[in-house]
């Protein structure tokens, strides 16, 4: 453990007066865990701190306990005569990433950057970036053991999303002996882990799988099978009436057969395309994602484009296929 850096950390909270938690837009498991278990220190710190986070957690994440602390900013705006002397943005690789939140940030403020993306900017006053750690919840655990705080079963409950979430279910490489360590603890806090996953996993809408079903139905191999795409158009959430959040975990099926090496979910939004990519074994999808301007981890990673669906398709199929070809 980095004692230096977790005695900084400390020390800033230890001096703010008023509290910024937030993460990146399009939030994920880890991003929504570690904003609630980092206002549950910061409540055990008697620190006044809101999380407010660039669009609505997802859907998979809808159970955990106290979620409606972190205010999504759409719906949400801080009081004419609220100021933030710091701000601890987790699991953000830049301040853009934020969405909407970086009007908040002022230049008078102190930053505090923990993240677990290599491709992190390394911004802010004080950085924690450490890419060896699985997710950013992770890094919580080792820091609040560091500084004693003995948190519940809820707070447990947020990491472990955070933690199984980020790792794939423990499938990813990015899983180490520290993450199954700290894992244990907290489930000896006494959650539900069956019940967690279920929850995440295992509780989709009609309308989720009516959407997968026509995704599945237009799904794309090339490469001899070792490149999978699947597209989901607007016309698609129009016949089944689902929403965006009922696409979670369709971008799994990509890497589903054996000979997949290389996924792509391509979901059409009002005006863009978001695309999530998948791989297997040391194909790095972050560096691909880079290279349109967006990020993530070495095995999932996400990027958005500027253009139409079959577009997209054409040029994230050309990208995977040149990245399969280089492998060989």
């Amino acid at each position: 453990m980095n004692n230096s850096i977790f005695e900084r950390i400390q020390g800033a909270i230890s001096d703010a007066q008023s509290i910024l938690v937030t993460s990146h837009r399009d939030a994920d498991g880890d991003s929504i865990g570690s904003q609630l278990a980092i206002l549950d220190y910061l409540k055990d710190q008697s620190k006044d701190a809101v999380s407010i986070q660039s669009g609505p957690p997802p859907q998979s994440v809808s159970f955990l306990p106290n979620l409606s602390l972190i205010k999504d900013i759409s719906v949400y705006q801080p009081p004419a005569d609220q100021s933030f002397d710091l701000a601890i943005i987790l699991e953000c690789p830049t301040l853009e990433r934020t969405g909407d939140v970086e009007r908040l940030l002022k230049k008078d403020m102190k930053i505090i950057n923990i993240d677990h993306h290599k491709d992190n900017a390394e911004y802010g006053d004080i950085t924690w970036v450490d890419s060896e750690y699985s997710s950013v919840g992770e890094m919580l655990c080792d820091f609040f053991k560091w500084s004693g705080f003995e948190f519940g079963s809820e707070t447990a409950q947020a990491l472990y999303t955070a933690i199984l979430t980020d790792t794939g279910r423990f499938r990813f490489n990015a899983a180490r002996g520290n993450t199954f360590r700290v894992t244990a603890n907290l489930v000896d806090k006494g959650i539900n882990i069956q019940e967690l996953c279920d929850s995440i996993y295992f509780s989709k809408s009609p309308a989720s799988l009516k959407l997968t079903g026509l995704a599945l139905g237009c799904i794309r191999f090339t490469e001899d099978g070792k490149v999978c795409l699947i597209p989901v158009s607007k016309e698609m959430y129009q016949k089944t009436g689902a929403v965006k959040l009922d696409s979670e975990g369709i971008v799994d099926y990509t890497l589903q057969t054996a000979s997949a090496q290389l996924g792509a979910l391509l979901k059409e939004e009002e005006s863009s395309i978001r695309v999530s990519l998948r791989s297997r074994g040391d194909i790095d999808v972050s560096a691909i994602a880079n290279s349109f301007g967006g990020g993530g981890h070495r095995n999932a990673a996400g990027l958005t484009l500027e253009t139409s669906l079959n577009a997209a398709l054409e040029i994230i199929e050309k990208r995977l296929v040149d990245e399969c070809r280089s492998k060989r």
